[in-house]
């Protein structure tokens, strides 16, 4: 299920989507009927936990992220894109990408581009 707003038949606004069990599964903002804001993606198995939030711009995945293990705690953040168009589309990390391990402690930092690893610094 899910709740969405529309303004002249367009979606507008907040819409929420829910798992069968009533937990919250997304959270995405759109404007003039294209995603556009932070979107928030919700584990299926730990109820109203945060999964990861990505920065969504004209529909597609373009800006800053975060990732999180189930405790909460921050996994990983950076910057993701998204690679290609249509049906070959992928989201894929691009810059410097910061990797906590499950207590909050900063592990490593990659360094990407367009999707592929380049560097890697263990801390």
């Amino acid at each position: 299920m899910q709740v969405e707003n529309y303004v002249d038949n367009k979606l507008e606004g907040k819409l929420t989507s829910y798992y069968e069990d009533g937990s919250l599964q997304q959270e995405a903002m759109y404007k003039d009927n294209t995603g556009n804001g932070i979107w928030k993606n919700y584990f299926r198995d730990h109820k109203n936990v945060v999964k990861e939030e990505v920065t969504v711009s004209e529909n597609k995945i373009n800006g800053p992220f975060k990732e999180y293990y189930p405790n909460g705690k921050l996994y990983a953040k950076g910057h993701k894109i998204e690679v290609n168009e249509g049906p070959d589309a992928f989201e894929a990390y691009d810059g410097k990408v910061e990797v906590y391990d499950s207590t909050g402690t900063l592990e490593k930092i990659l360094t990407f581009e367009n999707g592929k690893q380049i560097a890697k610094e263990e801390k």
